[in-house]
């Protein structure tokens, strides 16, 4: 199993995925809640994942607090997208790679690897 999750400014979206299907999945508000309470109230009834890939935009705390939450709950250490300078097919031009959002990022890639052309990915997290 894997869960995928996406911290936004304002939300966190999260899916748990066995093979090919999508298990369980949610959305919830995270500007009002410590991380560490969040986390164990939407994910303490899920089974252990083996692994915890993460888009994360809210920041090193938030990051911090999952990685921390996430190895002492399931003992799996959480993969953080970071978007870089090329990786899978996909160059960045970003001067500075790593201020790309890792959101954005994985939406680059995930457009790649579904078109074999050119693709326009429309981002409305911020909207």
């Amino acid at each position: 199993m894997t869960l995928l999750v996406d911290i936004g400014n304002s939300r966190l979206k999260w899916v748990l995925i066995t093979g090919a299907d999508w298990a369980e999945q949610g959305v919830i508000a995270h500007h009002d809640l410590p991380p560490e309470t969040l986390f164990t109230s939407i994910w303490t009834a899920l089974p252990a994942p083996q692994r915890v890939v993460v888009a994360n935009v809210a920041g090193k705390k938030f990051a911090a607090a999952l990685r921390a939450w996430a190895k002492s709950t399931w003992s799996v250490e959480v993969e953080f997208v970071i978007a870089r300078r090329k990786a899978c097919g996909v160059t960045n031009a970003y001067v500075e790679p790593q201020r790309l959002g890792a959101d954005r990022w994985a939406a680059l890639i995930g457009a790649h690897r579904l078109s074999a052309g050119a693709s326009c990915v429309i981002d409305c997290g911020s909207a």
